[in-house]
């Protein structure tokens, strides 16, 4: 099982994918076939990226604060907790 460590490395490629596969359900008409774990996933995806930018954007702008700071390493933390989650109830449930 990948740790943790892992998943927080790879956030912005995490966060992007769930966004996708959101949007690919959204042009299929199958947003609906979304369990709730996934949309709590896709919220939460969303608000690290959010939060991404802004950081990237006070960051080169020398205007970034602690709070965005941890804002931004928080919203990580709980897309990469999530993620892998999601991924593992998926896993077990497709091995029945």
């Amino acid at each position: 099982m990948r740790r943790i460590e892992d998943y927080l490395e790879e956030g912005d490629a995490l966060a992007q994918e769930v966004v996708d596969r959101w949007a690919d359900n959204m042009r299929e008409g199958n947003a609906h076939r979304l369990g709730d774990d996934f949309k709590v996933l896709f919220v939460k995806a969303f608000e690290y990226r959010e939060a991404r930018i802004v950081v990237d954007s006070h960051r080169e702008l020398n205007i970034l604060t602690p709070t965005e700071a941890v804002n931004e390493q928080t919203s990580r933390q709980v897309v990469a907790e999530l993620y892998k989650i999601y991924w593992k109830n998926r896993k077990v449930a497709s091995t029945g």
